[in-house]
């Protein structure tokens, strides 16, 4: 890929988005991941329970929030939409020339899950566009998702514009908004979180070497025994 399209991508997402929209979603997930860290444990929830509320809770707070902090930007659109069958529902950002939607994956690399939604959304064919040098229509919009995770972390490591390919197969290009925009990291991670727990060391274990059973040698007997 020349990187002359990736930085044409970088571009479009500079030119959409604001720059305080960056800095409010990256407020906006850590909040997310607080409030999920206490509802989502004992006593309001098994340990198995918990586990498998945690990613649809994290996502309902950072998917409202996402909605809300959107309609605070003049020319910006946020809304929820239902799939086909109107069995889930998704939201739905538009800014510039350029829509996204939200995901959460394990991996800063990870792919998400087929939806129909989402081949709609990037139904113009974007990826070609890019790879084959063609000229991008102005009444296109660009197709991008907001990638964080890890859903069952206690705290965000990833926050990521993601532009996928025609097929979903990999991404275009992806813009790392922690590495962007250090100053906020701080606030929104503490230090202490980000560093590996620390672990007790437990004295060590004396193991006492087993006596070997001693062996009575008796007086070697000289001469015939008397009865």
């Amino acid at each position: 890929m020349n990187s002359s399209y990736c930085s044409s991508l970088e571009k479009l997402f500079s030119e959409s988005i604001p720059e305080g929209w960056c800095l409010k979603i990256l407020e906006a997930l850590a909040y997310s991941y607080k409030e999920t860290n206490k509802v989502c444990r004992s006593p309001y929830f098994g340990e198995s329970e918990a586990r498998d509320t945690r990613s649809h809770y994290l996502r309902g707070l950072f998917e409202t929030k996402l909605r809300e902090l959107s309609a605070n930007y003049p020319g910006m659109a946020a809304e929820s939409r239902p799939n086909k069958r109107r069995s889930y529902s998704h939201t739905w950002v538009k800014s510039g020339n350029l829509c996204l939607t939200a995901s959460s994956v394990h991996t800063p690399k990870g792919k998400v899950r087929k939806a129909d939604f989402r081949d709609v959304y990037q139904g113009n064919g974007q990826g070609e566009l890019f790879e084959t040098e063609k000229n991008r229509q102005s009444d296109n919009l660009t197709y991008a998702i907001l990638l964080y995770g890890s859903p069952q972390a206690s705290f965000p490591s990833f926050l990521r514009i993601a532009f996928p390919s025609s097929h979903s197969d990999t991404y275009i290009e992806s813009i790392d908004l922690m590495t962007r925009y250090p100053s906020v990291i701080s606030r929104i991670v503490p230090v202490e979180e980000m560093q590996e727990p620390s672990i007790e060391k437990l004295p060590e274990e004396i193991i006492q070497r087993p006596q070997t059973p001693g062996i009575r040698i008796l007086p070697k007997r000289t001469g015939k025994q008397k009865e």
